[in-house]
């Protein structure tokens, strides 16, 4: 989570749109959305350094590439002729 008067992130003034924490969080419904979200933070790159980011993208990529590879039970049983 950023926040905008962390020392880290410099003081951004007062934000009257942000009441609490919920405000600033966004919840994405898979990890690609996220990596794609992540991939074109210019924010958090910045934040966490280029090097950090790109190389957490290369193994989250990784890890998402093996679960689409993966066949669930349910695919397995209704969409395959074995």
């Amino acid at each position: 989570v950023l926040c905008p008067s962390h020392p880290g992130m410099g003081f951004s003034g007062p934000a009257p749109h942000i009441a609490d924490i919920s405000d600033m969080l966004v919840h994405y419904l898979n990890l690609l959305d996220a990596l794609r979200a992540l991939e074109a933070s210019k924010s958090l790159r910045a934040a966490l350094g280029d090097a950090f980011v790109s190389s957490y993208l290369k193994l989250k990529y990784e890890d998402w590439n093996a679960y689409a590879r993966h066949l669930t039970e349910w695919e397995r049983e209704t969409t395959l002729d074995c």
